[in-house]
């Protein structure tokens, strides 16, 4: 891993218990100021690792890909917006999915998505269930992003049980309950 230090950023190898890494974790913070932006994506470009080793980059990247993930009256995140899309076309990083609202930050009546996950294809294959949560701001500007790495399974489905008896006849039904 090539060591690059900045204070925008900080990177890291996301390892299991046993000491085997599972994949490089970056990060980031962006200055709203776009020449400080463009610092920032050189960088980063330093630490790519390819699609050797799974990386996921998350953070405040402080700048809207589209039009539409900004409302409001002022478009100042929208400068350098297509310096930030031909950084991540460069890197051969994509956006992860993520749910919640539309937009990750706010004050007044501005509304963006400053903050979004990032990775390469290694990263998308290896955790190919995983997904983002945009969750409450607790009072702040920002929502904090969750990264799930496995679809959670919802156990509080809310729908009834219907029990059917024609189940009891079946040959594997007693096997089955044990099983459960």
């Amino acid at each position: 891993m090539n060591q690059v230090y900045d204070p925008t950023f900080v990177n890291c190898m996301v390892m299991k218990s046993t000491g085997h890494s599972i994949f490089l974790f970056t990060s980031v913070y962006a200055s709203p100021q776009a020449s400080k932006r463009r610092f920032l994506w050189n960088q980063l470009v330093r630490l790519n690792p390819g699609n050797t080793v799974p990386w996921l980059l998350r953070g405040d990247f402080n700048v809207i890909l589209k039009p539409d993930e900004g409302t409001g009256c002022s478009h100042r995140h929208t400068n350098g917006s297509h310096l930030f899309t031909d950084f991540l076309s460069s890197m051969g990083l994509w956006d992860i999915s993520f749910r919640g609202p539309t937009f990750t930050w706010s004050r007044g009546n501005l509304h963006q998505r400053l903050d979004r996950c990032v990775a390469n294809a290694r990263w998308k294959y290896s955790f190919m269930s995983a997904h983002v949560t945009l969750l409450d701001g607790l009072g702040l500007n920002h929502r904090p992003l969750l990264v799930s790495l496995h679809e959670e399974f919802n156990h509080h489905i809310n729908r009834s049980f219907r029990f059917i008896n024609a189940w009891q006849s079946h040959p594997n039904f007693n096997d089955f309950l044990k099983g459960v």
